[in-house]
């Protein structure tokens, strides 16, 4: 598969990063924002969330059968759910550039993710697609072609719940604004932020008892034309729809896609396009094209060998604070206290992070525990189960130098308490949608960085996202440099410095 080869070709290796050791064009950086310099724009309210605890949002296991059609969004539930899913929240001012940072993390706070609106039924807002910009909080309108937009919802799978859904959030990829400076590496950055984003936006709408779900299969060509995209620069990735839950909804006929492999031209990497392009999907007839064949998952833990395992606490404290003030306050964390995280902590964060089901049926995600130190819990490597909410020992030792080293020598890792590692077995990615499921796992893996974010800084503890380590050493640490799996994305953890 095309994504095996990509996966092998973007590791880092110590003789790449030597090659490519150069420093940066910053002439040559591209705007983290769009420009819509003909378009009016649109305000919106000041943002205001009720303060909502991450227990409360956190869990969204349960399937959502569809949407209420008379729900109306007002402008106030608007402008909180895209403050919370990508809304500006500090300034980071140095002495040749300022950074304006965002609710969601970001490598690099480069922040290719685009965010767009389909307004079917929002108070004081005519029915259209908005371009939402945090720099001001407002909406620039892209097209209020009805007719045009009227059949959005046949180039999505599951298409009834656009039809449904008052709100429909529309995240696309800016490919360059990213591979810039992390060259073909870049795309796998992309789906991480894309995840992070979509959790936001997710966790807002559940603050107003909004259920939401993440579509990641629809036809590229159509609706990146509907968004008058320059498709070799960048690329839709995932609706949600939002609106109250309706559990007596029924659907229309889902739609029916095939793998449409297209070329694209731009100025990213030529691998990041092939990438991209060949994960196209157009329309099909035949519906065998999506009967997606699922292989029969190997549970990881087996209960004859306790000897090896830890049960995790099952009563977890409440949170510190809501989920609005935790989204304002989340940073990187890149200096730890000394003290040790304690296993209750450990857990609740691991318990948010497995909350909820992969996109689209994904389930090709194992989560792994590097303990550095944690009270009760020896050092070592250990696999979480949170079906029987435990941790299988795979490794035992003291491994901090060798995670350290993996991890190029960065310190928010070093001294980091514990780190998350979200590993995806490609034998589990589903094969009917070809190359396009790839998505779905690094995306998925952005959602579940987030929900470790934003559950550490309900809690005043520090987390910290890494997506740059040398990716064999990073197996070699958990004993699956020849299972044919990959390591996506780490989450330091641990108690902040005291400032």
């Amino acid at each position: 598969m095309l994504a095996e080869y990509y996966q092998d070709e973007t590791k880092h290796t110590h003789a790449k990063l030597l090659k490519n050791a150069g420093g940066l064009d910053w002439d040559a950086k591209p705007p983290c924002f769009k420009e819509y310099p003909a378009v009016t724009a649109i305000s919106l309210p000041e943002p205001d969330l009720s303060p909502c605890k991450i227990d409360q949002t956190a869990d969204s296991s349960a399937v959502c059968p569809g949407f209420k059609t008379s729900t109306v969004l007002n402008p106030d539930e608007l402008s909180a759910i895209l403050f919370v899913a990508y809304g500006i929240t500090s300034r980071l001012s140095l002495p040749q550039r300022e950074y304006l940072l965002r609710a969601a993390p970001s490598a690099g706070a480069l922040y290719p993710t685009n965010v767009y609106i389909y307004a079917h039924r929002v108070a004081d807002l005519k029915v259209g697609l908005y371009y939402y910009d945090p720099r001001d909080h407002t909406l620039r309108q892209v097209s209020s072609d009805s007719a045009e937009i009227s059949h959005l919802p046949e180039t999505v799978a599951a298409g009834g719940f656009i039809e449904q859904a008052p709100l429909t959030i529309i995240l696309t990829t800016s490919f360059y604004r990213c591979a810039w400076k992390y060259k073909e590496r870049a795309y796998r950055y992309c789906c991480l932020d894309i995840g992070h984003v979509a959790e936001n936006a997710r966790l807002a709408a559940s603050a107003f008892d909004f259920g939401s779900t993440c579509i990641a299969r629809f036809e590229d060509g159509f609706v990146n034309r509907l968004l008058d995209l320059e498709e070799g620069e960048e690329g839709t990735m995932l609706f949600m729809p939002i609106g109250q839950i309706d559990e007596a909804a029924s659907r229309r006929n889902e739609v029916h896609f095939q793998p449409a492999p297209t070329e694209l031209d731009g100025k990213s990497s030529p691998l990041i396009l092939l990438m991209h392009g060949h994960a196209y999907l157009s329309r099909a007839d035949n519906k065998s094209f999506i009967e997606q064949q699922r292989k029969e998952i190997e549970a990881k833990v087996h209960k004859d060998g306790l000897e090896n395992t830890v049960i995790l606490p099952n009563s977890l404290p409440n949170d510190k604070e809501g989920l609005l003030a935790a989204v304002k306050r989340r940073r990187s964390t890149r200096n730890w206290d000394t003290a040790s995280l304690s296993l209750a902590a450990l857990a609740k964060r691991l318990h948010h992070a497995r909350s909820h089901k992969g996109m689209e049926g994904c389930d090709a995600i194992d989560l792994y525990v590097i303990a550095h130190d944690v009270e009760g819990l020896p050092p070592g490597v250990y696999v979480y189960d949170d079906q029987s909410n435990l941790l299988q020992l795979t490794k035992a030792g003291e491994i901090r130098a060798a995670t350290y080293a993996a991890c190029l020598f960065q310190d928010v890792v070093g001294n980091a308490a514990a780190i998350a590692v979200i590993v995806v077995d490609p034998s589990r990615i589903p094969e009917a949608d070809g190359e396009r499921a790839y998505r779905y796992s690094a995306m998925e893996a952005g959602a579940i960085g987030e929900r470790i974010y934003l559950s550490c800084e309900a809690d005043d503890l520090g987390a910290c996202g890494v997506a740059a380590f040398f990716d064999d050493e990073m197996l070699d640490i958990l004993d699956l440099r020849d299972s044919g799996h990959f390591v996506s994305y780490l989450v330091a953890m641990g108690r902040k410095a005291k400032s």
